[in-house]
């Protein structure tokens, strides 16, 4: 009698093919996990590396505006300060 007339789990192929579905599943898996992982740590570093730009940014504009306010070029600019850096 063939397969196709004996139920699926009696078909000699039905545990093979059960058995690689299976390894295929677990190896999906494990692929998916170590993804997730690989991603996790990737966020971290661009979060870091944001917070590091952010930074010089804020350095960069600081220094910018104590030029501005150190060689007088606001009326070159149009632009009045709201108030006075002293620098000491």
């Amino acid at each position: 009698m063939s397969c196709i007339y004996q139920s699926y789990a009696s078909c000699p192929d039905s545990v093979s093919l059960s058995v690689q579905v299976t390894e295929l599943f677990v190896d999906s898996k494990s692929k998916l996990e170590q993804c997730t992982a690989d991603l996790d740590e990737k966020q971290q570093r661009w979060v870091i590396i944001l917070q590091d730009v952010q930074g010089e940014v804020w350095v960069f504009f600081a220094q910018l505006f104590l030029l501005i306010q150190e060689t007088n070029m606001q009326p070159f600019l149009g632009y009045k300060p709201l108030f006075r850096v002293c620098v000491h």
